[in-house]
């Protein structure tokens, strides 16, 4: 191989959230990586687009925390739609500590 070829320490399979999170750990040490992700361009369905408050402590401990809860909504509720009637409601508690909340945010804004 000659010195013009770069090395990849890493390589993520995805570009979700946890995808993107990793890429950005291992950015902030300097660590060569690729991710690869086979959609061309964000879906209009969503997937995991909630943060629960064990993922805030994580983007806290990396720096991302703020920026994500400037771009992200409170997450109240989920609604369970089947055939296009929601069947089941589930509730989420918001308490007062800047982690125990859920939070949503546009797959866009990612």
């Amino acid at each position: 191989m000659d010195s013009s070829q770069a090395f990849i320490d890493v390589v993520i399979a995805g570009a979700g959230g946890a995808g993107l999170t990793l890429g950005s750990v291992l950015k902030s040490l300097d660590v060569n990586f690729t991710i690869i992700e086979p959609l061309k361009s964000v879906t209009l369905f969503s997937k995991a687009s909630g943060l629960h408050s064990n993922s805030l402590r994580l983007l806290s401990q990396i720096g991302l925390s703020d920026e994500m809860e400037r771009n992200s909504n409170p997450l109240h509720a989920n609604n369970y739609i089947f055939d296009g009637e929601c069947q089941d409601r589930m509730e989420f508690q918001q308490g007062y500590h800047y982690f125990e909340k859920n939070m949503s945010m546009s797959q866009h804004r990612l």
